[in-house]
């Protein structure tokens, strides 16, 4: 019975690791400006420099590898230039 539930399971796993269905998640989304081209999953569409909002904590990523800045930090640097 044991081996029956745990095959079960893994197929339920796998049959969720295949699904093309939109994954919910409860993370909120970040403003960040992309400083150059970026391709965060292979085979993806690449994201062009410029605006986008993406998921905190690939947001954060990509401001922590300097790929990225925060709208807010953006828009201030563009205001003290003036």
């Amino acid at each position: 019975m044991t081996a029956q539930t745990a095959k079960q399971k893994a197929s339920a796993a796998a049959k969720d690791a295949n699904s093309t269905a939109p994954k919910v998640t409860t993370e909120s989304k970040m403003e960040v400006y992309l400083s150059k081209t970026v391709q965060l999953v292979p085979g993806a569409e690449p994201l062009k420099p410029g605006s986008h909002s993406l998921i905190e904590s690939v947001a954060t990523g990509l401001i922590e590898d300097g790929l990225a800045v925060s709208k807010e930090s953006a828009n201030s640097e563009e205001e003290g230039e003036e």
